[in-house]
Formats: structure tokens, C-alpha cells, sequence
């Protein structure tokens, strides 16, 4: 007999089983388990519940510009194969979608890895399309020939004008706008510079290369691939071969 599978708000009773399936997502290098507690403390992080045991869990995110952003959509490996992916997916679109009829939001949106057919395949058959890819590169920091340094200059548009559509945080990414830049900022991002080449001469990212704390990564819209022999020539790296764009980001407009 097929158990039923519910959807409800998370709480913190789940944070365990959340960090369970975490770990058994992405061979273990999943962020689930260390955003959990975070995304607890905000509004729209549900679980779905099959059998009374939690399952699977999604987020639906209020990003700028009128953007409801769809992520942490992770299924137990015991639950794996039973529909509950599409469940979730169906639960959270319903939720996006009502902001939108109440003029809280204007689209929905997610970014996935490139080599995720599951996630690919969900966004496809709900009618999202792909709008623009990004390259990921990383910095191992102490060691290279050459450190990227941070500025005192604060993010602004005009500094963006290499992003057209989207600013990205890690595998989350805004609009280009104000408020996203706003967005960016409260979440640590910063300007830095490396003078290897005028063309690569500034861009933004998390970490800090120079501190010693092990990192810094960027994404780099595809538009902008003449910037990627520059920075790797600044010590950038593709974590994987072939260095192609490896995160793409989706939207659903309102039909």
C-alpha cells in the first residue's frame, strides 16, 4: 500500500533529518545542512512527510525584483523514485504561483547544476526555460602567484554592467537592479580586483583569497568568456573539466 506524503512548514524537531539527507545528497558536499537552521528562521522552508517520516524539502525564497526562488529541493534516498520530487516541485510552484496572483510577485525562478537531468526535467515539463548560464570558477587563496585583493568601493550598478540579467550569490542569483544590489551586499558580497589584466581588472565574489580562511569563488555569465583566460591566469580555476558554464538558471513567467 502507498503511504500518503504531506506537505508542511518545517520545523526545528526536523533540523536533524533535514542534515541526514543533506549528507546523503551530492556524495556529501550538499549545503542543505549547513543552511538549515537559517532557512528555519525564515519564511519558506516546507518538508514533505510521507508515512510520518520526513521525506524531502524544498524553499521558496522572496528574491528582488518580484522573484519567488525555488531551492533545497532534496528527496531521502529511501523516498527516491516514488514521485515526491514532482510533489514537492507541484507544492512550491502552487505557493509561487499565488504570490503572484496576489501581486506579490512577478516570476519564478531557480538555478540548477548542468548535469542535473532530474532538476532539468522538473523545470522542463512546468514550462520553465533557460535564460542564461554561468561559468563557476574557484581561488585556493594562500599559495597562487598573484591574489585577488578587496576594494573599499562599494558594489553599485554601474559596476555590474558585465552581469546583464542576474547577479549571482553562490548558486543563488538576483536581478540586476538596486534592490539586488542591496540583496548582494547584506549577504557579505564585496568588489576585489586583480591587475593581471584590464579586462578582468574587477569583479565581485565572496571570501576573502588573502586571509588565509581557504577560498574565493565566482560565477561569470557566459556572455563574458573573454574573461576566463584572464582569470585563470590570476589563479582561477574550473573545479571540474570541461571548463564550460555549469550552472543554468530557469524562469517561469506568468502565462
Amino acid at each position: 500500500m502507498k503511504q500518503r506524503t504531506l506537505m508542511r512548514e518545517a520545523r526545528p524537531g526536523d533540523l536533524e533529518r533535514l542534515r541526514e539527507i543533506s549528507g546523503l545528497t551530492w556524495e556529501g558536499e550538499d549545503y542543505l545542512g549547513s543552511v538549515a537552521v537559517e532557512w528555519m528562521s525564515e519564511e519558506g522552508l516546507y518538508v514533505s512527510e510521507t508515512g510520518g517520516v520526513v521525506s524531502g524539502s524544498v524553499k521558496v525564497s522572496t528574491h528582488p525584483d518580484g522573484v519567488r526562488w525555488l531551492e533545497g529541493l532534496r528527496v531521502h534516498p529511501d523516498f527516491r523514485g516514488q514521485g515526491i520530487a514532482g510533489l514537492l516541485t507541484g507544492f512550491s510552484l502552487d505557493l509561487a504561483r499565488s504570490a503572484i496572483e496576489r501581486g506579490e510577485a512577478r516570476s519564478i525562478e531557480f538555478a540548477t547544476y548542468y548535469r542535473n537531468e532530474a532538476s532539468i526535467h522538473l523545470g522542463s515539463i512546468n514550462g520553465f526555460r533557460i535564460v542564461e548560464r554561468f561559468y563557476f570558477l574557484l581561488h585556493d587563496g594562500i599559495g597562487q602567484a598573484e591574489l585577488p585583493h578587496r576594494l573599499d568601493s562599494p558594489l553599485t550598478l554601474e559596476m555590474m554592467s558585465g552581469y546583464s540579467g542576474y547577479l549571482p550569490h553562490g548558486w543563488e542569483l538576483c536581478h540586476r537592479c538596486e534592490e539586488g544590489i542591496e540583496w548582494l551586499e547584506q549577504r557579505g558580497c564585496r568588489l576585489f580586483s586583480t591587475s593581471r589584466s584590464r579586462s578582468a581588472s574587477r569583479f565581485y565574489g565572496r571570501g576573502d583569497p588573502g586571509s588565509g580562511s581557504g577560498g574565493f569563488s565566482i560565477l561569470l555569465p557566459e556572455r563574458r568568456d573573454e574573461m576566463v583566460g584572464a582569470l585563470c591566469a590570476a589563479g582561477f580555476r574550473f573545479p571540474e573539466e570541461p571548463g564550460e558554464p555549469c550552472l543554468l538558471v530557469f524562469r517561469l513567467d506568468p502565462s
